[in-house]
């Protein structure tokens, strides 16, 4: 249930190359973790959590990048981002606060499915 005026008033006002929408994704590691230089410790960080931004394969980019694919030649979305990267571009995230599902799988589909019709839009 993402607001696609906002992301694009967002990709606008902060003058973007190219805007992504994000999800967060956290990770709660259930070991102390050794931050090391060969075989010394240098930091220890009990059970950490940690917090990601993860790409959640919704794109806004300025249409003079399209000049980036190539003519049948296969193209990931990702393979734009590592360009716009190396060029120095300017890429925002959108954080996703309301619903996101990933549909990589049948099941996570057909979970969707099933959601969608208890999301109010």
């Amino acid at each position: 249930n993402i607001n696609f005026q906002i992301m694009y008033e967002e990709f606008k006002n902060k003058k973007s190359d190219m805007i992504v929408a994000s999800v967060p994704y956290n990770v709660n590691i259930p070991y102390a973790i050794l931050e090391t230089k060969k075989d010394l410790i240098l930091r220890l960080s009990e059970k950490p959590k940690i917090n990601y931004q993860t790409n959640a394969g919704i794109y806004l980019f300025r249409s003079e990048y399209l000049n980036k694919l190539k003519k049948n030649h296969f193209f990931n979305a990702t393979d734009l981002f590592e360009i716009l990267i190396k060029e120095s571009r300017k890429i925002n995230i959108f954080p996703i606060l309301g619903y996101w599902k990933d549909i990589g799988s049948h099941k996570d589909l057909t979970q969707a499915e099933i959601d969608i019709k208890q999301i109010s839009f």
